[in-house]
């Protein structure tokens, strides 16, 4: 076999004259993902010959070959950066919330989502989602396991796989304990939020809890403002929280685990413990199924 440009050429023998018949070779470019690759979505590109018998036309030159190949492999490239570009514009474009004969959806979420809105209640602002927490609400545990409160306004979906979650959580926090948080959920006993809220100390502040039976309210200093961005991930059975005053620098909070992790919902709740209500809005809302490359950032 005859080797060009690292495509296999073979002469046919035609009949009776020991000699390569004419013939018009078309040539086809073919993609495949190689799935047997743990590396998903590696391109794999063979070149093959498609013979049709018609007379009159020559077998192709390395130099057709050659030109082919270039001229598919531009094709495919500028195809896959007009792919990568419009996917960058879906992530940085701005999500829209919208509430329609009762039912709640967020365009960037790819998930049903469960309102609990027994105490409060669910609306859309500016394309946000707001919750409205009625007087005593509050997801609470204390150290000791004695006191436990499993009652606040909430939005949730269930997630598959490593996910990260973002959201802009806008709080005009004016009591103690009012405010806005992501929260993970299992089940009463076994949950965390991510807390942004208006400490004792007259400030809005970030604080955390998770819980396993007990809880380990944490508090983790202020942040300046009526609005902060919270994240959340998961890698295999692993959550990381992080804050972040514009949405692209982060900061690690802390990371836990929880038992049931890959059954665990997440999303929106508010809270007012010792106040008469409390309004928390979730907005540029992200998500996508994919795995950190930068703990520290959670991107």
């Amino acid at each position: 076999m005859a080797q060009v440009a690292g495509v296999g050429v073979r002469g046919v023998a035609g009949s009776g004259a020991g000699r390569l018949p004419a013939r018009k070779n078309a040539l086809k470019l073919t993609n495949k993902h190689d799935t047997t690759d743990q590396h998903a979505g590696q391109l794999v590109m063979s070149v093959t010959l498609d013979r049709n018998t018609q007379p009159g036309a020559g077998a192709p030159t390395k130099e057709d070959i050659v030109m082919f190949q270039n001229k598919k492999i531009k094709q495919i490239t500028l195809s896959a950066v007009a792919m990568a570009a419009a996917l960058m514009a879906a992530q940085g474009r701005a999500s829209e919330a919208t509430l329609k004969d009762g039912k709640l959806a967020i365009d960037t979420l790819p998930f049903a989502l469960e309102s609990q809105l027994d105490l409060g209640a669910a609306s859309v602002k500016d394309k946000a989602l707001v919750l409205q927490a009625n007087k005593g609400t509050d997801l609470y545990a204390n150290p000791d396991g004695t006191e436990i409160a499993d009652k606040t306004p909430r939005v949730l979906f269930q997630p598959t796989g490593d996910f990260i979650f973002s959201a802009k959580v806008t709080a005009g926090v004016n009591h103690p304990f009012n405010g806005g948080a992501l929260i993970v959920y299992n089940d009463k006993s076994n949950w965390a939020k991510l807390l942004f809220e208006f400490s004792k100390t007259g400030a809005a502040s970030i604080s955390t809890t998770v819980a396993k039976g007990a809880g380990d309210d944490a508090h983790h200093g202020v942040r300046p403002g009526d609005a902060v961005y919270l994240k959340v991930l998961r890698r295999k059975d692993m959550f990381v929280f992080y804050t972040s005053p514009d949405g692209s620098t982060w900061s690690m909070v802390r990371n836990f685990s929880l038992p049931g992790a890959a059954t665990a919902k997440v999303g929106f709740s508010s809270q007012s413990p010792a106040s008469d209500g409390f309004s928390a809005q979730f907005s540029d809302v992200k998500f996508r199924n994919a795995t950190f490359k930068d703990f520290w950032q959670g991107e």
